[in-house]
């Protein structure tokens, strides 16, 4: 194919300067590029045209200028379809993420946004146009991704949970990364393990106590009401059945929300004699 063909490829004229040349490539290149026609066949061929087109134009301007500058003239770059390059695995990606103590101990469901690369449609045999204007000639793109993945029940803090292939894309067949999120267990200092059973810290305060008051608790299967009676007094414990752990052999232990009252401190004369008030009408 003669020169001139190339450039009616790409819609200009030999008298087209360097950077109109480079204009109409990219403004033809994004129309034809493979990853915003997926499944395009004939987009794809397009594109690698117009890419080889602009190649080879390209190449010539350079040859004639350093011809030009009596400077010795470099062979062509190999063509992207008589090139290979060696495989190359993905790099994992690392992350971190808080979740609370009973979901630490239940296991959960989460997701996650995570920046991935993944390899651009103008790579062909693991070598990437470097001319595309989508890439920027590097055959990688950074795209947005939404993870879903499950917690293990019993989780520690500091522990890892390994995603496999959900890392950046590999080059030239290589594998993809991993995905490796790191887990933070919130501390709570309300919540006591013991054997199957949840001892879970409420406090109220001492009106709440001596009329009754409804709480929502925590509880394995989500917030839960709690109802505490009048006259209730400190560390009384209120069993919500079937809220504890369920060990390997399927049985399940309760949670028992265990009460401390708070006790105001009287810090003026009208609290003072508000209380004794109370006091002779109670006691």
């Amino acid at each position: 194919m003669n020169e001139q063909y190339h450039y009616n490829l790409l819609g200009v004229i030999k008298q087209s300067s360097n950077e109109e040349i480079k204009k109409a490539y990219h403004a033809k290149a994004k129309k034809y590029h493979p990853d915003l026609n997926i499944g395009n066949v004939e987009a794809k061929q397009k594109f690698m045209e117009i890419s080889e087109a602009y190649r080879i134009i390209m190449n010539i301007r350079s040859k004639k200028k350093d011809w030009l500058k009596n400077l010795i003239i470099k062979a062509p770059a190999a063509k992207k379809s008589e090139a290979t390059k060696e495989p190359k695995s993905g790099e994992d990606i690392y992350k971190v993420i808080t979740i609370s103590f009973l979901e630490s101990l239940s296991g959960c469901k989460k997701k996650l946004n995570v920046e991935r690369y993944k390899t651009c449609g103008c790579v062909e045999n693991g070598i990437p146009s470097s001319c595309c204007p989508i890439c920027n000639g590097t055959g990688k793109i950074k795209t947005n991704n939404t993870i879903m993945f499950n917690i293990p029940k019993n989780i520690q803090d500091g522990q890892s949970i390994r995603i496999s292939g959900k890392g950046n894309k590999g080059e030239a067949g290589g594998a993809d990364g991993d995905l490796i999120i790191r887990i933070q267990v919130k501390a709570d200092e309300n919540i006591i393990v013991k054997g199957n059973d949840l001892y879970y810290k409420q406090e109220i305060t001492f009106p709440e106590a001596v009329l009754g008051v409804r709480k929502q608790i925590p509880t394995l299967k989500g917030i839960e009401t709690c109802t505490i009676p009048p006259g209730t007094s400190s560390r009384q414990k209120f069993c919500m059945q079937n809220r504890g752990l369920t060990d390997d052999n399927g049985n399940t232990g309760h949670q028992y929300v265990v009460i401390k009252i708070i006790i105001p401190k009287a810090e003026t004369k009208e609290q003072i004699n508000l209380l004794k008030k109370v006091q002779q009408k109670l006691y």
